[in-house]
This record gives structure tokens, sequence and C-alpha cells, in this order.
């Protein structure tokens, strides 16, 4: 019997798709949300991926569908939305994989059970876990239980920055009874922090403070599981500050440095998570390569010699700038997504084969009904080699609007553009890394704001009192 696979992209500011799989009877799914008349343009799809509309149907339950997997329960599937539902916060929805019929379940409530849910659910026993990216008792973000029997969810943990991460992004991993997982920000040196959260206790304890060159800054995916081992990419850090790669060990709380990405030589700021086949691992790179605009690259842990592999270097026919997780189907085939690129310009959807080491592009996106795939994980470069994603245009040639100025921490942000990246840098140095026009920041005094967008980028002064 042939598996099927859910397919699900987010567009939220401008480029970044991710796409992740889920096993079921069901048809291919993917949806954009940035072209079309509604919140969401649903692509259908068998695995010859031929896609044709369908119709427009998850503006039903929120807007901006995580592009993450949809969990299957009990021939149930679950997944959420980043906005939309009553409050514009996210929602928790089923979709029915006999008809596509989709039901909203949760609507996300700041405070009360988080703000922007983010990444997959994940099931452990008979309850499904997942994360918010804000909201919460601190607004950085929550870990909730949600139970399929009686619709109910609850708040496991408030992250609070210092003492165990906040701003996740990603989703959580199943090793036995404990959920693994990583936040963007937060911990000792505010680059993010890879926790455990153990389900009989109901207790999160954090393992890893992420500090920079020695073990990676900023993570953005998830952890993969392959053997006994964890394996994840932080998006910035190590020597050439273009992200690493790394190992985790669950049973001895270690994580070892593997790669330090280059963008001349092996890609720079890898987006997502490593995909596993086999004993191997796949996965891109936003940036760097031949053309500046990605690669294809596997990891070989089991290698005596090289390990991490180029395989492909991405340029506009096939796309350019992939974004998020490769998907592994069947007869050694890999799909994925680019924000950029292909006929339009405006993302592909391609195949890679493992066994010929080629690539093929399957699916141009266009304006209508959709275009340019991307997800919550949204980040750009800052300061590393290799081309833009964007034509940097000086500051002084773009705009942004910032209030309130002064701020108690929270504040909106009305850019010239769309919004790639905003960077907060307190007076010690300290950085917070955002991919939202909404910000709650724990920073106070004097705060430089950074911000990227598509025309440019510019500079502000944030009072935060």
């Amino acid at each position: 019997m042939r598996n099927y696979f859910l397919f699900v992209a987010l567009v939220f500011c401008t480029v970044n798709p991710y796409m992740i799989q889920s096993q079921t009877t069901a048809s291919n799914y993917l949806v954009s949300t940035n072209g079309g008349n509604t919140a969401g343009a649903e692509l259908k799809s068998t695995l010859d991926n031929k896609l044709t509309v369908l119709d427009q149907r998850i503006d039903n339950a929120g807007a901006a569908p995580q592009l993450e997997e949809l969990t299957l329960v009990k021939g149930r599937l679950f997944g959420t939305t980043e906005k939309g539902g009553a409050n514009n916060l996210g929602s928790l929805f089923e979709l029915n994989p006999d008809d596509g019929i989709v039901k909203k379940g949760i609507d996300f409530q700041c405070t009360v059970n988080g703000t922007f849910p983010c990444g997959k659910l994940t099931s452990l026993g008979s309850k499904l876990y997942g994360m918010t990216r804000y909201g919460g008792k601190y607004n950085m973000g929550t870990l909730f239980e949600f139970d399929p029997a009686t619709g109910s969810l609850t708040t496991k943990i408030d992250f609070s920055g210092f003492s165990n991460g906040a701003y996740p992004y990603g989703s959580l991993t199943a090793v036995g009874t404990i959920l693994f997982g990583m936040t963007e920000n937060g911990g000792e040196n505010g680059m993010g922090v890879l926790f455990e959260f153990h389900i009989e206790e109901q207790a999160l304890v954090k393992k890893i403070d992420f500090a920079g060159a020695s073990n990676g800054a900023f993570p953005y995916g998830s952890l993969t599981s392959n053997g006994d081992l964890l394996y994840g990419m932080s998006a910035y850090g190590g020597i050439n500050n273009e992200g690493v790669l790394f190992e985790y060990n669950p049973l001895t709380s270690i994580l070892t440095k593997l790669a330090d990405f280059s963008a001349e030589h092996d890609g720079s700021i890898p987006m997502g998570s490593l995909t596993s086949v086999g004993s191997e691992l796949y996965g891109t790179t936003f940036k760097g390569g031949r053309y500046g605009k990605g690669i294809l690259f596997v990891y070989k842990p089991q290698e005596s010699g090289e390990k991490l592999i180029k395989k492909i270097d991405f340029n506009a026919g096939e796309g350019s700038y992939p974004m998020g997780s490769l998907i592994y189907t069947a007869d050694h085939v890999l799909l994925g997504m680019t924000s950029s690129g292909g006929k339009n310009n405006l993302g592909t959807v391609y195949e890679y084969s493992i066994i010929s080491e080629i690539l093929s592009l399957e699916f141009d996106f266009n304006a209508m009904p959709a275009s340019k795939p991307i997800c919550s994980q949204l980040i750009t470069e800052r300061q590393v080699s290799g081309q833009s994603a964007v034509p940097l245009i000086p500051a002084s040639a773009c705009t942004a609007l910032v209030y309130p100025n002064p701020s108690s921490g929270c504040f909106s942000i009305v850019p010239d553009g769309d919004l790639l990246l905003v960077t907060l840098t307190n007076a010690l140095g300290q950085q917070e890394i955002f991919l939202s026009k909404e910000i709650y920041t724990s920073f106070r005094g004097l705060v430089t704001m950074e911000i990227e967008t598509t025309k440019g980028i510019v500079v502000k002064k944030l009072e935060v009192r």
C-alpha cells in the first residue's frame, strides 16, 4: 500500500516554506495563505505531484495554517493555525481526511493558553503536545497539552526567558515518555535553549544554553531522532556565525557541535529540521552555495571522512532560498519547497532523487491561488557572506513606524514593505530576534532595533520602561 502525505505551507511575511509529512490515507494537500481571496488557498495533489486547486477552506478554522505535520490520532487529523480564530491569535483544528472538512477546536487566548501556536502537535500516549510562540504568563510562549477525547487544552509550562527559554519555534520530539524541544531565545546567553519535558513529573528541565560560536545560536527547527541520538541545527552561531549542525545525547545530556556552516562551501543559515533517511540526514540552507541561494546537503554520521556533503546548489530555475524540512516520500525521493525562484519567481515545489542525485522542478507557484509559500519560522541574513535574500536598500531608503515609543515592552511595527526580521540589541550587547510585527521584549532601557523588510533595513531606537 502506497503512503500518502499531508503537506501544509504557510505564507506569513515574505519568503519561507516549510513542509512536514503525515502518513494517512488522505490525498496530499498543500496550503498557501498568500494569493487567492481568503486566508488559505488549498491545493490538492497525488504522489505524482500534479497540483490543482481544490478550494479555500482553512479560513473556516483560522488563518496562516502551520506548515508542520498534521497529527493522526485514531483516524482524526489535528493541527494548528498561527493566526485566526475568535481572537486572531491562532487556533487548534481538526481535519477530516475523508471529506477534507476542517473543524475548529480551540481558540488561543494570550495569558490563558498562549498566542500564535508553532510547529506540529506531537502525539504521546493519548494526548497531543505543542507550543505557542508568545502568550502565557510571561508572554514568552507556552507548552500545552491537548486531549482529543475531551477537546480540552491545558497549559503545562510558561516560558520565562532566562530560566527555561523564550519564544519557542519548531516542534516537540518524543523519546520514550520525555519530550525534547528548543526555544529561539532565552537562556543564559539569550540565544535559545534545548530542554526536556517530563510527562509524568509535569516538569521542564533546561539542558543546554546555546552560546554562539561554541554550539550555535537561535535554533528555529525541531530535533530529529536518528538511532539513539537527536540531531538539530541552529540558524546562526558557530565559528562563521552562519549556523551549526549538532547532535545531542539524551542519556548523557551532552551536545556536540558536528559542523560549522559556511556560505562559500556548505551553505549558510539552515532553516528547519533535518530529515532522517536510514543512517543519513538531509537538509537545506537558506543562503550560501555556488549561487548564494541555498543548498541541499546530506550529513553522514558514520562516515570516517567528510561527513557534510553538498548535493545541490539552488538557482533561480528550480527555485531559490529553500526553507524548512525535506520530506522523504518513497523510492528514495525527497520533496521540498523554495521561497523564491521558479518560472514566476514566487517559489517552487521540487523533487530530489537520492539515487540519481538529480533535482527536478515539480510545481511553480503563482499569484493565484498561491505564491511564495512560507511559514512562521522566518529569518534572513544579518551579517554573513553571500547574496542577500532580498536586495538590501540603505536604511535611509525605507521606513518603519514603531509604536508606542516609549514602551512598556509591548509594541507594534508598521513596516514599509513586507517584514522579514527584527533584531533588538540592548546596552549589554544581548540580542532578541523576532519575526512578527507584534513584539514583546524583556529588555529594559534604550534598545537598538534593526528592522529588515523587502525594501531594505531601517534602524530605530526604542525606550523600554
